[in-house]
């Protein structure tokens, strides 16, 4: 019976593992290609056999082609591209979701990255305080704004969307399903927040 706090606990670190290596992956950007292209590869395998290409490892050849730059090695991206890359991705999700809020977005995306980026560096921690404090900042930041519910959850929907795809073959049902409900407790805390800071106005 004594053993139950401590399952507790040793679950509760084994998540925020999980979370942090694949929030590392989700952000690399040369991870997120080769898991893309080993997809590519089972992809030209099955065309291979149908006939859409001569044979798989010409198929092999045009996605390993992809992921190299001119000397012929595989190109490392920087953390500031690798940033910018999943930003990018997140931001033409994020559209889909709430389109009416494209208008009133900075055109520099990179700052709503670096503020995804740092919550999600504190959810992976495990470090509830410092997400509140987090969300309270952000809330003042945005107060002016009538954000909905919609928003919130859109943004949520959008962010894990990005994850999954650039987590590729990682992204399994169970990871993804922890993603959704680590988003989802963010979105509430911010929702929350922002709620609070506009009955202040």
């Amino acid at each position: 019976m004594g053993n139950g706090g401590s399952q507790k606990v040793t679950g509760e670190v084994a998540q925020r593992e999980v979370l942090r290596l694949s929030w590392r992956i989700a952000c690399n950007d040369l991870v997120h290609k080769v898991a893309h292209m080993e997809s590519k590869i089972e992809r030209a395998g099955s065309a291979s056999k149908s006939g859409s290409f001569n044979t798989l490892n010409e198929a092999k050849g045009k996605t390993l082609e992809e992921s190299r730059n001119a000397s012929g090695t595989l190109k490392p991206q920087t953390p500031r591209s690798n940033l910018q890359n999943f930003q990018y991705e997140f931001m033409q999700q994020f559209f889909r979701y709430c389109p009416d809020l494209k208008s009133q977005f900075p055109t520099d995306f990179i700052l709503i990255a670096k503020m995804i980026k740092s919550f999600l560096s504190e959810l992976v921690k495990g470090s509830a305080k410092d997400v509140k404090t987090m969300a309270k900042k952000f809330a003042k930041g945005h107060r002016k704004y009538d954000l909905t519910r919609e928003h919130f959850d859109g943004f949520g929907s959008a962010l894990v969307k990005t994850i999954q795809q650039r987590l590729g073959k990682f992204g399994t049902l169970q990871l993804i399903g922890i993603w959704k409900t680590v988003v989802a407790n963010l979105m509430n805390e911010l929702h929350f927040a922002h709620q609070a800071e506009r009955k202040r106005m």
